[in-house]
């Protein structure tokens, strides 16, 4: 059994979501660190990708990348053991949004649309909710892994709006049949709304980008999406950073150039957020699509 369905075993899961978000990060803490003991084969993979970008690290680094792995499936079944009303307080109360909300707010205000381009980093799973619960509409471009979790996850959100006072929370599934996924998100932006997208995926529109010097397909196409869209969008990389236990600082960072270098300059900022939290960088757990 995979990392995912060994955290989300129902035997062990719904005890640690009627337990609360405290309960919650222990259980998924406990089993994972677990979990990782008996598939060493897979901390392997993190040594080989931070020996491929030559990071020095040391196994105390190794331990705390894998405990972000860990925390990313704790941050993204959060909504889970939390009604609305509850999820909204929590998040009022531990994410940090500075000037990163004040960006996207002024944006916002000035009609224009609004590009976050985020990495598997950190809190990504914050992003979308955290926004919407400030009052900002958000699409996410995403794949499902079964239709049961797609209507899932839509009716959470329907209900988020409904009874905890967020902003309408929707998606763009990406590999659906039957959705044009890049002209459907292309659509967000030309209607002037909010769309949060990875771009450190590889998919058919990605292209070489350098990240610590080594050559890797990047930026699922996002360049091709703000082509499509030919509306006035504003592009920023997007990082919600671990600052504490259960505590969260949204980053934002605009993106300036042309839009050849767009995709070239994400990776520039996200390698400066990387060596400040190289621990938080948990897509190393998966295989990095290096250009060879």
């Amino acid at each position: 059994m995979g990392l995912s369905g060994y955290l989300q075993d129902p035997a062990f899961l719904k005890p640690a979501l009627d337990g609360g978000p405290a309960r919650l990060r222990e259980t998924v803490l406990a089993r994972g660190t677990a979990w990782y003991r008996e598939h060493p084969d897979e901390a392997a993979v993190i040594r080989g990708n931070l020996d491929r970008f030559g990071i020095d690290y040391d196994e105390d680094i190794v331990g705390r990348i894998i405990e972000g792995i860990l925390l990313h499936y704790h941050e993204k079944l959060l909504p889970l053991c939390l009604g609305p009303s509850d999820y909204r307080a929590f998040l009022d109360d531990r994410v940090d949004g500075g000037e990163a909300l004040r960006l996207a707010v002024d944006v916002r205000s000035r009609g224009a649309a609004l590009l976050c381009a985020a990495s598997h980093f950190g809190g990504v799973e914050l992003i979308a909710p955290y926004l919407a619960s400030r009052g900002i509409a958000v699409t996410g471009a995403l794949r499902f892994a079964t239709e049961s979790f797609s209507a899932a996850a839509r009716h959470h959100a329907a209900r988020l709006q409904a009874e905890g006072g967020f902003a309408k929370v929707d998606f763009v599934e990406i590999g659906k049949p039957g959705v044009p996924a890049a002209l459907a998100m292309a659509a967000v932006l030309r209607r002037g709304e909010t769309l949060l997208s990875v771009f450190d995926e590889q998919t058919g529109y990605s292209k070489p980008c350098l990240l610590f010097g080594r050559k890797v397909s990047g930026g699922a196409g996002l360049d091709r999406i703000l082509r499509l869209s030919n509306a006035p969008a504003v592009l920023c990389a997007a990082f919600m950073v671990r600052t504490g236990e259960d505590q969260w600082r949204l980053r934002l960072q605009q993106v300036a150039g042309d839009s050849g270098e767009y995709i070239q300059e994400l990776y520039n900022i996200a390698s400066k957020v990387y060596e400040e939290h190289v621990d938080q960088w948990y897509f190393l757990h998966e295989e990095i699509p290096f250009i060879d």
